[in-house]
């Protein structure tokens, strides 16, 4: 039943790989191809250089299981062709299994798979290069939206900065530019809080200003008072040295007149004592 499992066992596409046992005595126990041939001893068996083919592969069995090379007729029982061979041992019932493939026909199936790669190869190069070339005009694409969006975007935020500069701040920045991730986000949320900061002085230094005004004027309303109020005080002092200078030319007059009495009064005491001699 084993033999028989084996037997039936192939593999590759067409079906030609097949697997055959020696037993360890070198007797043939099963060849799915060569069935004239099972139980026949193939201990001398040699290709045509020479080469102990049933030895090497029961020797390589085992060994722990090995390859070997030799020539081995093919199914058409005319072309020698050079094999290549791996064989392991089922050590419970002595079989070397072994299976092996031609050289050639590993070649032509290595080429049928290399010309077959190479065919993939060249179809993913060209879907690679169509993906690349798509990629990269979508690139472009991309690249001239952002540019644009961009150039757009710093354009904007020149303009709210020139009026800024001119020291009007009565534009407002987009809010659709302040929504923006990237650096003109950014700059024009900066320039928002810049503006809003400025406007917020200056509204702070105007009403200082009116209130510095009011204060102004207030002032000027008390020193119009108080200019008054010197000129009153002036006016004052101006009559009152009039008034102390007429006092004081009626005081001399006044004066001139006493002297004058006191001239008279001295000529009638003189006169008294002379006319009675009594003390005056």
């Amino acid at each position: 039943m084993a033999k028989n499992a084996v037997r039936a066992m192939r593999y590759r596409d067409d079906a030609s790989g097949y697997i055959w046992i020696d037993g360890k005595d070198y007797v043939l126990v099963m060849h799915p191809i060569l069935t004239e041939q099972e139980g026949n001893n193939r201990y001398d068996m040699t290709d045509q250089n020479g080469v102990t083919v049933t030895q090497n592969v029961v020797t390589s069995a085992q060994a722990g299981g090995g390859y070997n090379e030799f020539y081995f007729t093919k199914s058409d029982g005319v072309t020698a062709a050079p094999k290549i061979a791996y064989s392991e041992m089922f050590e419970p019932w002595g079989w070397a299994v072994a299976t092996g493939n031609y050289v050639d026909e590993m070649n032509a199936k290595i080429e049928g798979m290399k010309a077959s790669i190479e065919k993939q190869f060249s179809g993913m190069l060209l879907i690679y290069g169509v993906a690349a070339v798509v990629m990269l005009f979508a690139a472009l694409g991309i690249s001239a939206v952002s540019g644009v969006r961009l150039t757009k975007g710093i354009k904007m935020v020149e303009s709210n900065l020139h009026q800024a500069s001119m020291g009007d701040l009565r534009f407002t920045v987009s809010p659709v530019l302040m929504k923006r991730v990237d650096e003109i986000g950014s700059m024009a949320r900066s320039l928002e809080n810049v503006r809003q900061s400025l406007a917020n002085m200056l509204g702070s230094v105007v009403h200082t200003g009116e209130s510095l005004m009011q204060i102004s004027e207030r002032f000027s309303e008390k020193f119009e008072y108080i200019s008054k109020s010197i000129k009153d005080a002036n006016q004052a002092i101006d009559d009152l040295a009039q008034g102390a200078t007429n006092q004081a030319n009626e005081t001399e007059t006044v004066n001139d007149k006493i002297v004058e009495l006191g001239g008279e009064g001295r000529g009638i005491r003189k006169g008294i004592c002379r006319c009675g001699g009594r003390n005056p």
